[in-house]
């Protein structure tokens, strides 16, 4: 908890965050030491600070990271955080990915708990494999958005973030269909995720 807790305030002021939002989250989101083992024992509907992201986008500052998890670990784990008021949730494609879809399937059929207008899904491309040239690097993002889109079963996702990658051209190539996605409203906003500087240089010396 101290650890995320100093990422956020050290965050907040780039991001417009107030110092007295990040406080008051901190207080409201901390589990007690004998909460942590007994998930009956959270907090309910714990109102999450955003951060206004480009076109009024509203990202919560907590989200729920998936990683590493099975498709049944992921739809358990949305299940617990939703009920805890985290709405947002960062996923890969595969099992992740998956374990969303089912989650936003039984919601779908029971009518319990937020809607889809009110979860925000973050997802990341997959890094390119080495040699693989610009244009195919592109053609595979647009495969996986649409992939990613008909599993999911929604019209477009509220974050798509790219992997760094060592070939400008490929990354450029990238985040020119991340762009077209965004055009064509598939997602409400892009990012990068794990960029060092050069890959940072690359893509802004074409991004739009």
């Amino acid at each position: 908890s101290l650890s995320i807790v100093a990422a956020f305030t050290a965050a907040s002021p780039a991001f417009g965050v107030t110092q007295e939002e990040v406080a008051s989250f901190t207080i409201t989101t901390a589990p007690t030491p004998t909460s942590i083992t007994n998930t009956n024992t959270l907090p309910t509907a714990t109102k999450i600070p955003s951060w206004t992201l480009p076109g009024n986008v509203r990202m919560p500052v907590m989200a729920l990271n998936t990683a590493g998890l099975t498709l049944v670990e992921t739809e358990r784990a949305l299940t617990l955080s939703v009920k805890n008021g985290i709405t947002h949730v960062d996923f890969h494609p595969g099992r992740e990915r998956d374990g969303v879809a089912k989650f936003l399937e039984r919601q779908d059929v029971t009518r319990v708990g937020p809607p889809r207008s009110e979860l925000f899904l973050t997802t990341k491309i997959n890094m390119a494999s080495k040699g693989t040239s610009p244009a195919d690097a592109k053609d595979m993002v647009r495969d996986q958005i649409e992939e990613d889109l008909s599993i999911l079963n929604v019209k477009f996702v509220d974050m798509l973030m790219l992997r760094d990658h060592p070939d400008a051209k490929v990354l450029q190539s990238q985040w020119s269909a991340l762009e077209d996605a965004l055009a064509k409203g598939q997602t409400r906003s892009i990012g990068v995720i794990n960029f060092c500087q050069f890959s940072l240089t690359s893509v802004l010396a074409t991004a739009k």
